[in-house]
């Protein structure tokens, strides 16, 4: 852990009679100071990739990729998804439920022949929401009435002349 002597804050944590000190209260001591730690620990994570180490990371990617290919191979891509890394603050499910969230969107799309298409809500007022969830609420009753009239019209053609079927005996 990092810590940082000039933060006048870390003096103030082993107070125990404040009771209001604790990370649940957004404006503790406590609080301001994990908040301050999580700040520093970004930057740091940022600084520390070197734009020539991934630079030199790729060119030897697409060297392999060459190599493969030449002997007839085939490699596969070296990122499978282009959605960000886990976030600083973010959960490990908050983060798998975002990659999942940004990998059923490819499969959804209009543009896929076989995916399923669906509709963009965050670009719309609420009047076009609202439009658009009776255009639906519609859709799905039609098809309820189509799909319960076809049962219907099925149990119409059941013959009543069961009495001749059964054979006494026979379960």
């Amino acid at each position: 852990m990092i810590i940082d002597k000039n933060n006048p804050e870390l003096g103030k944590l082993d107070q125990p009679e404040d009771k209001n000190n604790n990370r649940f209260n957004p404006g503790s001591t406590l609080s301001n100071a994990m908040k301050h730690w999580r700040d520093d620990f970004e930057k740091y994570m940022k600084s520390r990739t070197s734009p020539i180490a991934i630079e030199s990371a790729k060119v030897s990617r697409e060297k392999y990729h060459a190599k493969k290919m030449s002997e007839g191979k085939t490699v596969r891509g070296y990122r499978k998804h282009n959605h960000h890394p886990q976030l600083p603050g973010e959960s490990h499910t908050q983060y798998q439920k975002r990659t999942h969230r940004d990998r059923q969107r490819t499969y959804r799309s209009p543009t896929v022949a076989s995916g399923r298409g669906w509709t963009d809500l965050s670009m719309m007022s609420e009047d076009e929401k609202a439009n658009h969830l009776k255009a639906q609420n519609r859709e799905r009753q039609r098809l309820w009435r189509e799909r319960a009239k076809k049962e219907t019209s099925s149990y119409n053609n059941v013959s009543t002349k069961h009495d001749t079927l059964i054979e006494w005996g026979m379960f």
